[in-house]
């Protein structure tokens, strides 16, 4: 019993956290505008910033892409290994990772309109989807968190 109920807890946590990982994903495209709008910098200034910023601390790949940015002197954001980093993410689902994809490997490839563009249009993807899971949330939660713990009580009636 008392481990369906940590399956329904780990299972709520985990959509919470994506979730809060969707907002974080948001706020980075938001940042990214800002500093190419007001500051003009390259992505590897901006990827610095991303690294400094602690409201983004669920989004790992940034510090992983940053570095190795530095390590290989280059702009080039979607290298095979920065690619991995942002794949292997276990917090965002799959379809966030390829929009993810999609919106660096516009980054530092056009003129700064073109960017901001790519900005607005990934912040609008982000925003819906957003609105969606969090619509789905309660209700997604609810219902899996009472099966999850009424598959609990019919183990423990069957076993005793």
């Amino acid at each position: 019993m008392i481990l369906s109920i940590l399956i329904a807890t780990n299972y709520i946590r985990k959509v919470k956290l994506h979730i809060k990982a969707i907002e974080q994903c948001l706020l980075m495209i938001e940042n990214i505008e800002i500093l190419l709008s007001y500051k003009r910098l390259c992505v590897n200034e901006i990827f610095c910033e991303l690294a400094k910023n602690d409201n983004l601390n669920l989004l790992n790949f940034i510090d992983k892409i940053y570095t190795n940015m530095t390590a290989n002197h280059d702009n080039f954001i979607l290298s095979h290994e920065n690619r991995k980093y942002i794949i292997s993410d276990n917090i965002i689902d799959k379809n966030d990772k390829e929009n993810l994809i999609s919106f660096f490997s516009t980054l530092g490839k056009s003129d700064l309109n073109g960017q901001l563009l790519n900005c607005k249009r990934y912040k609008e993807v982000f925003k819906n989807n957003l609105e969606k899971l969090e619509k789905t949330q309660h209700i997604d939660c609810k219902n899996k968190g009472t099966l999850i713990i009424g598959a609990g009580f019919l183990l423990v009636i069957l076993i005793y």
